[in-house]
């Protein structure tokens, strides 16, 4: 199966040539713009499995100022195509609780809940991407990553 051509290109191995990519254009903490994730491509494979994941981070360093505990809640701007996953999670200095990895979609979910100012020192956002063979070619796709501080509890 030929590669179609995409911008950014990428593919995906197994038995077939497939090509998915996730391009994280951006995202939103405390309405600050980080730099864009990706592309992540899912380029390899074991025979006989599913493909690999691929992984991507960002670290970054904030000045969040409130009093209190919050909670992170990250979406997307539009579902993830069939047979795909985007996961997140953000991890980040002593004063809070990361859930792990929190897979994404258009419906807001708690990635980090119990955070005082202390967890936004420095964060790590990492990022999962994985395709099933299923998947089959999909067009290079972008989405839009938002992360929004909500009161906790």
């Amino acid at each position: 199966m030929k590669n179609r051509s995409m911008r950014p290109h990428s593919t995906l191995s197994n038995s077939r040539a497939l090509a998915v990519a996730l391009l994280l254009t951006c995202a939103q903490v405390a309405q600050a713009q980080l730099p864009p994730v990706g592309p992540l491509t899912v380029s390899t494979a074991t025979v006989g499995a599913e493909p690999n994941p691929a992984n991507g981070s960002v670290t970054y360093s904030s000045g969040v100022t409130f009093t209190g505990q919050r909670r992170v809640v990250g979406s997307l701007n539009a579902n993830m195509p069939a047979n795909t996953t985007l996961q997140v999670r953000i991890t980040g200095g002593a004063g809070g609780t990361s859930l792990g990895y929190v897979v994404l979609n258009t419906t807001p979910r708690d990635i980090v809940i119990a955070a005082s100012q202390s967890f936004f020192s420095t964060n790590t956002i990492a990022y999962t991407f994985t395709a099933l063979v299923a998947a089959g070619v999909i067009p290079t796709t972008t989405r839009v990553v938002t992360f929004t501080l909500l009161a906790w509890p």
